[in-house]
């Protein structure tokens, strides 16, 4: 929007907006939606297999920690996004502020850090949706739509039963959803107006789910009955993404650029070392 990168929308062509849930017909970051519409949301957890990890990483008091357990070492591996990764280390020490400048709060995150490398050494990627269920990897920090979108990577004949997600019941982690916008150098904005359109139908959202394992917020999607639907086994039913988490969850923001600074110093410091 500041660089005038993408066009205000014209909100006649976008009646299907009706089918979203409240909360992004009007959203904190773009108050009466005259830019964005509201594509998927996803909370931020840990996935494992169960035949490669024995813990029940949900009972844990403080399931964080089984990424740092040696017994894991080199089975492990964290998201590489340095906001993403780096606020987990936070978490972990019941830090909720995951957008911080303290310095001691950023101390903190070099540390948990410096002892995550020395301890499990994680593969630092984004392809956990493939690595988890060949079985490359036993634990991973992950997006709960990639622990869905797993499900069509396990080798023939592995049962979908191996797979396990643990995000906070209370809803009390990092929570965020993706956007659709119209680019402002498009040839053909009504086109992309009426393609949005589609996407925010309910047949379609729900097929496009089945496809990618990123949950649409639809109102008609009834979030008790996904397992019963077919979009997910019962033992991931912690892979849904519930309304109210947004009224709870944790999100990540922009930074002031001297913050953002800091972050990164200690993000390069740990890839570069890991």
């Amino acid at each position: 929007m500041a660089a005038q990168l993408i066009r205000p929308l014209n909100h006649s062509y976008l009646t299907n907006i009706d089918n979203v849930w409240a909360a992004f017909q009007d959203p904190w970051y773009d108050k009466g939606w005259h830019y964005t519409v509201p594509y998927t949301v996803y909370t931020t957890g840990i996935g494992w297999r169960t035949d490669k990890v024995s813990t029940d990483i949900a009972a844990l008091p403080n399931p964080w920690d089984t990424l740092w357990n040696t017994t894991y070492r080199g089975e492990t591996a964290i998201i590489d996004d340095w906001h993403t990764a780096m606020a987990m280390c936070l978490l972990r020490k019941g830090i909720t502020d995951i957008n911080t400048a303290s310095a001691d709060d950023l101390k903190v995150i070099s540390e948990q850090l410096a002892d995550l490398a020395h301890a499990t050494s994680p593969k630092v990627t984004v392809t956990m949706y493939n690595d988890l269920p060949s079985g490359q990897l036993g634990q991973c920090q992950m997006w709960s739509g990639d622990v869905v979108n797993a499900l069509s990577y396990l080798p023939k004949g592995t049962s979908p039963n191996v797979l396990r997600y643990w995000f906070p019941s209370d809803g009390k982690g990092m929570v965020d959803n993706d956007l659709m916008v119209v680019l402002r150098g498009g040839k053909n904005p009504v086109l992309a107006h009426l393609f949005i359109q589609h996407m925010l139908d309910s047949k379609v959202a729900l097929d496009n789910f089945s496809y990618i394992g990123y949950q649409p917020p639809q109102r008609s999607l009834n979030p008790e009955t996904l397992v019963a639907q077919g979009f997910m086994p019962k033992t991931l039913s912690s892979c849904v993404v519930k309304e109210d988490y947004f009224d709870v969850g944790y999100r990540l923001l922009e930074l002031t650029a001297a913050n953002d600074a800091a972050w990164h110093k200690i993000w390069l410091a740990f890839k570069a070392g890991s």
